[in-house]
């Protein structure tokens, strides 16, 4: 699955290609609001239904792949794609529980097979030119929808009480259809990255909407009271504004006279004025829910998870208990004492990864966040502002997600993996450099992955419904 040259810039809005965009926009909106979240993942309805609409489209792009060679699966980052899979598989195989490590595997080849198919879309001119838009309307919705939400429930709660006070952060501890708070602010950050990275900021029209988009989202993630997401947004801002300024110092030059120049303008100080006495304002309202989610006596029993997690690691140090056992076993490994709940995973991803797929897993995320670095650094020094912009935007959400494993965890939650993937996708789908080209760029080896790709992912899809089926039946 070497890279070759994208098809770019020749891309022309012809019916078909509108038709095939329009399909996508629809199962992109399935992902975020059905298929992708809480709901999408806990109904077996609706995974039949999503299995269907992957089996659909890798139907498609097969018939795609074989009339036009732009379509053939290819990725400049593929060891990304290939040694997690083979560490899931080993600590699979290595695991007592196989049985729960087989479904993480198929589960985990279709996510490979849909990336792949992702970087393909996004290397056409005519999808990138329209996913910053597609981004922007789903960020305005998800977030307005929470804010809306939050407020119901806020005069709902004080007419309830007969009085006004201080509004709570997470109220009623909502989630849309994502689930949870937190997963809320993942959506919104992830989807307005996105929104930034695809509209880009030429022409006021846009700068405008992106900077509503600013405002509204930051108002939804700071509702969510979402520690992780804030400090997690927190890191990727100043590390992605540290790397800009180092590498643009006369574009920040530029940057601060416009400033000075645009507050000269009654117009923009009034606006300044009235954004900074709306965060003043929130931070006062708020102020008694923001200590409250800033207590971190509140944590439950995340250190509990963690010292199960490194007992499991100890038991089994080079390939864990493997994929998906920690839930199933943490009550073997919990000591008298220990708090001793039901929980899905440890909220940190790192010790689950030791827990379950143990050396061999780290490394393999080690090598693979190598890889995507790399991905990232040939974005940066790229001649077209368009693959900068993306290269900033990955990084953001390397480190966005960076930080937000620490403390909570993902493995649940497929709408997450689309939103990473996007901004890299993007990278991938324009790149003209690939690790390992010149050992593996043959056309033969091109051919045997993309055979091998569509027969795994085909009989993934086959495995699954069949595992769906038994569930149902039972």
């Amino acid at each position: 699955m070497s890279a070759a040259t994208p098809a770019t810039g020749q891309d022309r809005p012809n019916p078909l290609a509108l038709v095939g965009w329009v399909v996508f926009v629809a199962l992109l909106v399935y992902a975020v609001f059905v298929g992708g979240g809480y709901t999408g993942t806990l109904m077996g309805e609706f995974r039949f239904a999503s299995l269907g609409l992957i089996a659909a489209g890798l139907v498609a792009w097969a018939v795609l792949a074989v009339l036009r060679p732009a379509w053939r699966p290819r990725s400049a980052i593929w060891p990304v794609l290939v040694l997690p899979l083979i560490a899931l598989i080993i600590a699979s195989i290595a695991s007592d529980n196989p049985r729960l490590g087989a479904e993480y595997v198929l589960w985990a080849t279709l996510l490979v097979a849909l990336y792949v198919l992702l970087a393909r879309i996004m290397s056409f001119e005519f999808a990138r030119q329209r996913i910053g838009g597609v981004a922007a309307i789903l960020a305005f919705i998800v977030s307005g929808a929470y804010l809306l939400q939050s407020l119901s429930l806020w005069l709902e709660y004080w007419e309830l009480l007969g009085s006004f006070t201080a509004p709570m952060l997470r109220p009623a501890y909502s989630g849309l259809p994502f689930g949870a708070p937190p997963a809320v602010a993942s959506v919104t950050v992830l989807l307005t990255v996105v929104a930034f990275i695809g509209l880009g900021f030429e022409g006021r029209a846009r700068r405008v909407v992106l900077l509503a988009l600013l405002v509204l989202a930051a108002a939804a993630v700071f509702v969510t009271g979402g520690r992780t997401a804030w400090l997690a947004g927190a890191f990727a801002i100043v590390s992605v504004s540290a790397v800009f300024v180092l590498r643009h110092r006369s574009v920040m030059g530029s940057a601060a006279s416009w400033t000075r120049e645009a507050l000269q303008h009654r117009r923009w100080q009034l606006v300044a004025i009235g954004l900074l006495l709306l965060v003043v304002l929130g931070a006062i309202i708020f102020a008694p829910a923001i200590a409250t989610r800033l207590d971190v006596s509140s944590d439950g029993g995340r250190t509990v998870y963690l010292a199960t997690a490194m007992r499991m690691f100890e038991d089994s140090p080079l390939t864990g208990q493997g994929p998906g056992t920690w839930a199933a076993q943490r009550m073997a490994f919990t000591e008298p004492g220990e708090r001793d709940i039901f929980v899905s995973h440890t909220h940190n991803t790192y010790s689950q990864t030791l827990a379950e797929l143990g050396l061999l897993g780290i490394g393999a995320g080690l090598v693979a966040v190598a890889v995507l670095l790399w991905l990232i650094l040939d974005g940066l020094r790229d001649v077209t502002a368009e693959r900068r912009r993306y290269a900033y935007g990955a990084l953001f959400v390397l480190l966005y997600m960076s930080v937000y494993a620490l403390l909570d965890s993902y493995v649940n939650f497929p709408l997450a993996f689309v939103l990473v993937a996007l901004p890299f996708a993007l990278l991938d789908g324009t790149t003209r450099r690939a690790i390992g080209d010149r050992l593996l760029g043959s056309s033969a080896l091109r051919a045997v992955g993309a055979v091998a790709l569509f027969v795994v992912a085909f009989v993934a899809v086959l495995l699954l419904f069949r595992v769906e089926q038994i569930a149902s039946d039972n």
